[in-house]
């Protein structure tokens, strides 16, 4: 499969750059192809999650690393997926594995559902107390200083 990036103008789409218009020049005049239309993810919004684990690792004795703290995060926003593994000796454990967050793995939509749970989750249970604004204010402060 081949990914090209387009943009809309004029109601009609028109490739974005070099790669996309080479691959639109070998289609056929007339000839029908199958798109299938993702709007991509901004850099800024992962930038902001991962300044969000940041900010909760370099203030925890619970999380080192910004890592953990995003793996804590998905597990309890159900951002997860249950692995059953049969351990010699014990029988069949549930392991919960952290899904990715990765551009391709999650569309912008997606993602900013799971940022909005993300939130909700620190507030409640990572810095009980502190509210959501004031975490998305702090975050924001912190993207756009030194």
């Amino acid at each position: 499969m081949t990914v090209i990036s387009v943009i809309k103008k004029d109601g009609v789409l028109v490739p974005a750059d070099s790669n996309a218009s080479g691959v639109l020049d070998r289609v056929k005049e007339g000839r029908e192809i199958l798109i299938t239309a993702r709007a991509p993810r901004s850099a800024k919004q992962h930038r902001f999650f991962w300044h969000l684990c940041r900010l909760i690792s370099e203030n925890s004795e619970k999380f080192d690393t910004p890592e953990n703290v995003s793996d804590a995060i998905k597990i309890g926003t159900g951002h997860y997926e249950i692995r059953v593994l049969n351990v010699p000796e014990v029988g069949q454990i549930e392991m919960y594995t952290p899904k990715s967050i990765a551009f391709e793995s999650l569309p912008r939509l997606a993602f900013q559902q799971f940022m909005e749970k993300a939130l909700d989750y620190v507030s409640k249970h990572m810095l009980p107390g502190v509210p959501v604004d004031t975490i998305r204010r702090e975050i924001e402060a912190k993207m756009s200083g030194p």
